[in-house]
């Protein structure tokens, strides 16, 4: 028994009408300030006295102390204060005087029965060889049927381990060339389910920024300068506009320059868009997937979009960007070897 319920105890069994005391348990809980309940709960023990004695475990036992846990608490508030300090103001700075690339890589679903692999590890070899070639990942890297759609896993033509293996070796082929990872919705099934985030882990060690749901920061490249938010998905959605939920967001929501998102394999597509409120041009970018044929969209009636997997944006050090609008990824390669051999 705790001090605080035998300090209870011994004021109920000197106070209470029912052990000889003059008092009601409201008097009892108004007087001494205990609270109702726990005074009806330290009457029916000591009704039991004597009657029925046991060694062991009970349920004063297994309470938590509170100071533990206000303890636990601030410990915890602690770390997001100093992991939101940390994301306040994050940026990714590319040491270049000559022009680089970025290419977004969003919902490539390895192990997915559709995904084109052929042309997901070209367009991986294609940046990781590319001289100022960069990345940035918008989540979904594995199909990770796991959770109320767990069914789906046993028609996939790899295990969820291999899955993981594969997004393993992605992730080392652009080790250093990938400054920006989120992870999407397939990916977060993990900590859904059992509070593991499975990319957080493949990534320890890796100098990027990397978050769940977000990342926003500044992109610098020589004297450029361009705000930049990074998410799987945006709230809202359009059937005339692919980046109305993008827009939708750096127009009332938040300040950026380019926001990039996918989740919903819609076709690649970069859109300029006026924001008034900054007066000045913004770009929404929405990248579609590896997924060629999928047989879950399918069923739900989703399109199929035949597009170009991926988008690149090239930034130059005099703060000009230039959108490669429905180039595939070997011509913006070609196009940026030639910038930088000529700039």
């Amino acid at each position: 028994m705790t001090a605080e319920a035998k300090h209870r105890a011994d004021t109920v069994k000197e106070n209470l009408g029912e052990f000889g005391g003059s008092m009601t348990q409201k008097d009892i809980s108004e007087k001494f300030g205990f609270p109702q309940s726990s005074i009806s709960e330290t009457v029916k023990m000591l009704r039991n006295e004597g009657a029925v004695t046991v060694t062991g475990q009970t349920p004063d036992d297994l309470s938590e102390d509170p100071m533990e846990s206000i303890e636990a608490l601030l410990k915890r508030q602690e770390r997001a204060e100093r992991l939101a300090s940390l994301k306040k103001d994050q940026v990714v700075a590319i040491d270049s005087e000559k022009p680089v690339g970025v290419t977004l890589f969003s919902d490539i679903h390895w192990g997915a029965t559709g995904l084109d692999v052929k042309a997901l590890v070209a367009d991986t070899k294609m940046v990781r060889d590319a001289e100022g070639m960069y990345a940035f990942c918008l989540g979904d890297l594995t199909d990770n049927w796991i959770g109320k759609l767990a069914g789906i896993a046993g028609e996939q033509s790899i295990s969820i381990p291999q899955e993981k293996a594969a997004a393993e070796w992605w992730l080392e082929q652009l080790s250093g060339k990938m400054p920006v990872v989120v992870a999407g919705n397939h990916d977060n099934r993990t900590i859904t389910q059992s509070h593991i985030d499975y990319v957080h882990e493949m990534l320890r060690g890796s100098q990027l920024l990397y978050g769940k749901d977000e990342v926003r920061f500044t992109l610098n490249v020589g004297d450029g300068v361009w705000k930049w938010k990074c998410r799987h998905l945006f709230k809202g959605n359009s059937q005339w506009n692919e980046t109305h939920a993008a827009e939708k967001d750096g127009k009332m929501r938040d300040i950026w320059d380019f926001a990039a998102s996918g989740h919903y394999h819609k076709p690649t597509i970069i859109r300029p868009f006026y924001n008034e409120m900054r007066d000045k041009l913004c770009y929404a970018c929405n990248i579609g997937t590896y997924k060629g044929e999928d047989d879950y969209a399918t069923m739900l009636g989703y399109r199929h979009h035949k597009t170009e997997y991926t988008a690149t944006i090239i930034y130059f050090p005099d703060g000009r960007a230039h959108i490669a609008q429905g180039a595939t990824l070997e011509e913006s390669c070609r196009y940026l070897k030639y910038l930088r051999k000529s700039y």
